[in-house]
């Protein structure tokens, strides 16, 4: 019986041979979460010896095919861990902070963002100390009392605040420590005083010549937005076409992404495609008017090298992020397929894309962003590849009838060609929103439906004809229509997720089941023989994982000052303490934590405060100090908890699941939740 099932695995990788170079960034991928998941770190020295067997192993089985094979798959998952584990030892050179510290500093602007409040923040290079030692490594500071006058390829001082690496706040939940880490940052802080502009020779800085030319670029450009457009627009506007999204105010995130159109205010491959796509269709169609140049030359390929410079422009006006190399990556290797005239769209396009990401910046494997932007790719692709005939067939059809005919039938194929896109990528990124974000767009796609003929066919071409326009600063009435598309999706926005029970909070599934669906979802996409179908059951058997989720009795944050403890209708409260807003928040979207009403968060005030107690709503007892849970766990409001007579003061993020039955777990003690401190390596 095993001889049968491995001659019948044999013949199936034999019909499938074509598509087993797409398993290989999986594999590679595989490698690097492997070392992701470890609670400890390895050293490389059981690394060296991991390879040194390989190699012997190789040679030893030269002459076995099979084994040979499953060597192989081993040794490119081996590649995946050792990229990652290179990158993170490269990381560690420099020791991280590890208490707070108060600084007089000066350093180099080497990069500006937004954080999630819309407050500007400076990543500082080159920094050194009051008596002009040099300070080790990138410090992220956040000027309370901002110099809008200070960019990119300044130099600074100022005294600031530094904190260590901001720690998890839930199990499972998003690390903000391990991002920086890898960022390169060795602390964050805030700076409540003046900040000075210097000049970079003070600290012996020569400033990057092109890094500032191609800033004040982008910076002259989201001034124009500004200047030109309301601030309603204006944010959406400096979003899609410099990726600055920091002034986009809260009230429009949410309604964006109740809406399921967050993607748009991201630079992604939906905006790098268009804008290529543009120009290649506008070249061509130039190109094209002059019959001596058309009928000489392949118009196809100067296009592609027109759209392939206009992505790059497009990738550094957006400020060469992280989300915009990935599209242009995709989106080059597109257009370098139509120059050696192989196929443009196919698997082996998103394989090398993801390939070459994940060599150079192993650590996005696990970043939601890589995550959901090749969920939908693939997904698509794949679409696109078992269906792409029978779609093309029925639009040629019948089109000799009337020009009328046909225009009016390719408009409808249009719109159910959004629809099911839409349709296609939804399903395939749905695993990583619920896992993520924990809340689900109910009417996506009727979002899409509206909005996207918008954005393609008014917004995407104005923007790419506004960007064309600014070096002869005759953008104003471009950016205008920009605007006016823009002001048309808010209102569809604003429409959609105001629909009652446009969007969902659900509880975010295990890491393993999300693994499980990734498994069954690339089963179905890269093979293409019957076999591919029992991708469908680890879909299945992920999404029933959902059901396994433990909630907490009581949840505790870093600094063991808030709670949240579950009422007596089996769902969590979080106690109304001050401060902490961006735990709770985090809290309320992780473990859908609904906002309470106006009386039952009255009720809930009174009862903390110790002025009643009310037993029904939630078996809770208060005073001035401290709170008493259900008789068995002692609340200090000052910090810290004892349960069962055991004092868990500052341990951090903790989690009890079992208040009759404890069973705590800080983030320490969860698997992939290490510290990404100096103490692990």
């Amino acid at each position: 019986m095993i001889s049968t099932f491995l001659y019948y695995f044999h013949h199936i990788l034999e019909r499938e041979k074509e598509r087993l170079f797409l398993w290989f960034p999986v594999l590679f991928a595989l490698g690097i979460l492997f070392y992701f998941s470890l609670t400890f770190e390895p050293t490389i020295w059981v690394t060296l010896v991991v390879i040194e067997t390989l190699i012997v192993l190789a040679y030893l089985w030269r002459k076995y095919p099979n084994r040979l094979a499953v060597l192989a798959v081993v040794s490119v998952i081996a590649l995946g861990f050792t990229d990652i584990q290179l990158r993170a030892y490269h990381q560690n050179k420099i020791p991280l902070l590890r208490h707070e510290k108060t600084l007089y500093l000066k350093g180099y602007v080497s990069s500006i963002g937004y954080n999630y409040r819309g407050r500007r923040y400076l990543i500082l290079d080159h920094l050194q100390n009051f008596q002009g030692r040099s300070i080790e490594g990138k410090y992220r500071l956040t000027p309370l009392q901002d110099n809008p006058k200070i960019k990119v390829g300044h130099c600074l001082e100022t005294v600031a605040e530094f904190q260590p690496l901001m720690m998890p706040n839930l199990l499972n939940s998003y690390q903000f420590n391990r991002q920086q880490f890898f960022q390169g940052l060795k602390a964050t802080g805030f700076s409540d005083v003046s900040v000075h502009q210097i000049p970079c020779q003070n600290i012996g800085v020569k400033p990057d010549i092109f890094l500032p030319f191609f800033e004040k670029i982008r910076q002259k450009i989201v001034a124009k937005i500004y200047a030109t457009l309301p601030p309603e627009t204006a944010g959406i506007a400096a979003a899609v076409i410099a990726g600055e999204r920091g002034r986009i105010s809260i009230r429009q995130t949410a309604e964006y992404r109740d809406a399921g159109l967050a993607h748009f205010l991201a630079i992604s491959g939906l905006h790098m495609g268009m804008i290529a796509g543009l120009m290649f269709v506008i070249i061509r169609w130039i190109l094209a008017c002059f019959p001596s140049v058309a009928l000489r030359f392949d118009t196809k390929k100067i296009a592609a090298l027109f759209a392939l410079g206009m992505g790059f422009i497009y990738l550094i006006i957006s400020g060469w992020q992280i989300s915009t190399q990935r599209a242009f990556i995709m989106t080059a290797l597109v257009l370098i397929g139509v120059l050696c005239g192989r196929k443009a769209i196919s698997m082996r396009m998103a394989a090398w894309a993801s390939l070459l990401i994940l060599i150079f910046e192993p650590q996005v494997v696990i970043s939601a962003g890589f995550q959901m932007s090749f969920a939908a790719a693939i997904m698509l692709i794949a679409f696109y590849e078992k269906y792409a005939g029978s779609f093309s067939g029925r639009i040629g059809k019948d089109c000799k009838r009337s020009y009328l005919f046909c225009f009016g039938k390719g408009v409808i194929i249009y719109l159910i060609g959004i629809v099911v896109a839409d349709f296609v990528a939804s399903l395939a990124t749905l695993p990583f929103v619920i896992y993520h974000f924990n809340r689900i767009s109910v009417y996506t796609s009727l979002a899409n439906l509206l909005a996207g003929p918008i954005i393609a066919l008014w917004i995407m071409p104005a923007v790419l004809l506004s960007l064309l326009l600014m070096p002869f600063g005759i953008e104003t009435y471009a950016l205008y229509f920009v605007g006016e598309g823009i002001s048309l999706v808010n209102h569809i926005t604003n429409y959609v997720a105001g629909i009652n029970g446009a969007s969902l909070q659900v509880l975010s599934m295990p890491a393993w089941g999300l693994f499980i669906i990734v498994c069954g979802g690339l089963w179905l996409a890269i093979w293409q023989t019957k076999w591919r179908h029992l991708g469908w059951f680890a879909v299945l058997i992920g999404f029933l994982s959902i059901w396994t989720v433990k909630i907490p009795d009581i949840l505790v944050d870093n600094e063991a000052k808030t709670f949240a403890v579950k009422d007596n209708f089996e769902k969590l409260v979080i106690l109304p303490n001050r401060g902490n807003y961006f735990t709770k928040q985090m809290w309320r979207e992780k473990l859908a934590i609904s906002v309470l009403s106006e009386d039952a968060s009255q009720i809930l005030k009174k009862i903390y405060r110790g002025s009643i107690t009310d037993k029904k709503l939630i078996d809770l007892q208060c005073n001035k100090e401290k709170c008493i849970y259900k008789d068995k766990a002692e609340l200090n409001k000052k910090g810290g908890f004892v349960l069962n007579h055991k004092n868990y003061s500052n341990e951090g993020a903790l989690a009890v699941y079992n208040i009759s039955n404890p069973i705590v777990q800080t983030v320490s003690e969860k698997i992939g939740q290490r510290y990404w401190t100096i103490n692990n390596y």
